[in-house]
């Protein structure tokens, strides 16, 4: 069963000598769950928020999603160097690496501009026939389709 770990990563302290962690996360984002959930049967997946855990360098999945907000982008390439010099693939998503594709290009094998929902499906299929586009880029007309996101994923 392949596996994709999908990370949310924190960002610096102002000074700059530490990223910023919590105890508790109080306002989860939606995006991992929600992808989570158009995920195929067959996938696992699982979630970090570094801002509340360590991200699992030793992970065994095989594909590294990793969504980047604000400054929280610069961490994210880090966190990619880091999963690719492991020989990982590395996708990314958000709206830094959308709004700013060319800027994470380089530690990732692909980028995910926009929405998802359709993008992402069509990533996973890629990845396993082996044809990764550098980007995807699929916006949505309509939401009526979407299922609920897997909230159990960040309930810990």
């Amino acid at each position: 069963m392949p596996k994709i770990l999908f990370i949310q990563p924190t960002q610096y302290s102002e000074d700059g000598k530490g990223l910023i962690k919590q105890h508790r996360l109080y306002l989860p984002g939606l995006a991992f769950p929600h992808l989570a959930a158009i995920t195929p049967a067959h996938w696992q997946v699982e979630v970090c928020l570094e801002v509340i855990e360590d991200v699992p360098f030793n992970t065994d999945a095989e594909l590294i999603g990793i969504g980047a907000m604000g400054q929280a982008v610069i961490r994210a390439k880090e966190i990619a160097r880091e999963f690719k010099q492991r020989g990982k693939t590395v996708i990314m998503g958000g709206y830094m690496p959308s709004m700013i594709p060319d800027f994470v290009s380089e530690v990732c094998e692909s980028v995910v501009i926009g929405d998802a929902e359709i993008a992402y499906p069509m990533l996973l299929k890629d990845y396993e026939n082996g044809c990764l586009k550098k980007k995807y880029h699929y916006p949505i007309d309509q939401i009526g389709h979407i299922p609920i996101p897997k909230y159990e994923l960040i309930s810990k």
